[in-house]
């Protein structure tokens, strides 16, 4: 009876860790599952593995929608469409994992949708990345740096133009199987013009006497339509010489003079950015937006040093619950977790997991069930047990782990 309730304890586990995280930093791990265990569940047709797949998609999808809510609330720009790349990429997979039959496949090339999401992943993780540098939360409805309020136009072209830099030779060059990425592409060049025309209006309106000497809107004009011609005379494998009504160039002309508008652009882009130039209004600047989510500014040691030992103990496992829930490997640990993970623990914890670690793999498990198998049997049981750390080895825990935050927030910090 004891070795069924221990049983039962170990397999509700992942549903009992339900600390509270944002919708964002849920989509985040969402999407982290679904593209690192890809492969693996397009291979694993009929099994357990692609039903709980299918589960963590279906997750990524409606979290996705979620944080829209408080993207398109916040203004942040129409390239950021998460709902689009989520259910495309959903799409992709429900098409790779069936067996289909010869019509179907006529359907699905009509349809005109990639054959590997690879692309979309890596666009989505960098989205995310943009979103955590503007330190974006969907928490009371959502909110980002307040020094970024009045740039988020500003921002959404600076984004899309570096977007166009980085991808443009990739979609002149993609096969014709990777039409997800080709509408994703399109959709935010679109969104880039709009922009141009935009900003280009407003700070004309409220800067009449400067000296603009770039229009961006005409600027963006020529670069995009010298992209265009480029890619069209790739697609006719047209090398050097490019017919145009009633004249001609050269493939070397019209990037010479794509990437010439492309300097003038972001030659203007620096002189508004050390301009202080703002674009947008603050009205729907939240109270707290800009400050460590509104804590106190003391410094961990007091703050941690004002805490009664069953508060350390409960900010310590809620902390524990987010990095144990932040783990997107569905057969193993990922690396960084574990060392975030080991870095709540004390010593006499660690010698624990170290001691489950080695009965798991001396009983066959390979090295990532072993440590997951052993993560998830020590978890359980500091959840589910009274704490036995001590203050001193609390704090010194929770100042581990906030060293490991600030460290990852400096990384991101690319935009002060």
């Amino acid at each position: 009876m004891r070795n069924i309730i221990t049983l039962l304890i170990l397999f509700s586990a992942i549903f009992l860790f339900s600390a509270h995280a944002d919708d964002f930093e849920d989509f985040e791990q969402a999407a982290a599952t679904v593209a690192s265990n890809y492969n693996r569940a397009v291979d694993s047709r009929g099994t357990r593995f692609e039903t709980s797949y299918k589960q963590h998609v279906t997750n990524m999808c409606e979290l996705a929608k979620k944080v829209q809510r408080s993207i398109d609330r916040l203004k942040l720009g129409g390239d950021l469409d998460l709902v689009w790349i989520s259910e495309e990429i959903r799409q992709i997979y429900n098409e790779n994992n069936k067996d289909f039959k010869s019509g179907q496949n006529k359907m699905k090339r009509m349809v005109g949708r990639s054959e590997d999401p690879s692309t979309l992943f890596r666009i989505l993780a960098a989205d995310m990345k943009t979103l955590k540098t503007m330190r974006f939360t969907t928490d009371n409805g959502g909110s980002i740096k307040n020094t970024l309020m009045g740039r988020r136009r500003l921002l959404a072209y600076d984004r899309i133009l570096k977007f166009f830099i980085k991808y443009q030779s990739t979609y002149r060059k993609a096969k014709d199987d990777d039409d997800s990425f080709r509408k994703l592409f399109d959709k935010r060049m679109t969104v880039l013009k709009n922009l141009a025309a935009s900003l280009d209006s407003d700070l004309r309106r409220k800067n009449p006497n400067s000296a603009m000497n770039v229009k961006l809107a005409e600027e963006t004009s020529i670069m995009l339509k010298n992209f265009e011609e480029l890619y069209k005379s790739q697609k006719k494998k047209n090398t050097y010489t490019v017919k145009r009504a009633g004249s001609s160039t050269t493939v070397n002309a019209l990037a010479s003079e794509m990437h010439f508008a492309h300097q003038n652009i972001r030659k203007f882009l620096i002189e508004l950015n050390n301009a202080g130039i703002e674009t947008d209004s603050l009205t729907e600047t939240p109270e707290n937006a800009g400050t460590e989510n509104g804590k106190d500014a003391d410094s961990p040691e007091a703050r941690y040093g004002k805490m009664s030992p069953d508060e350390l103990a409960a900010e310590l496992n809620r902390r524990r619950k987010e990095i144990y829930r932040s783990n997107t490997s569905m057969d193993g640990f990922d690396r960084d977790v574990l060392s975030e993970y080991l870095a709540t623990l004390s010593r006499e914890q660690k010698r624990d997991y170290n001691k489950y670690l080695r009965e798991y793999r001396e009983a066959g498990y390979k090295n990532n069930q072993a440590t997951r198998s052993a993560i998830l049997q020590l978890h359980t049981r500091l959840i589910s047990e009274k704490n036995t750390m001590t203050s001193k080895e609390m704090t010194e825990a929770l100042m581990r782990l906030d060293k490991i935050k600030k460290k990852e927030n400096k990384e991101l910090d690319i935009l002060d």
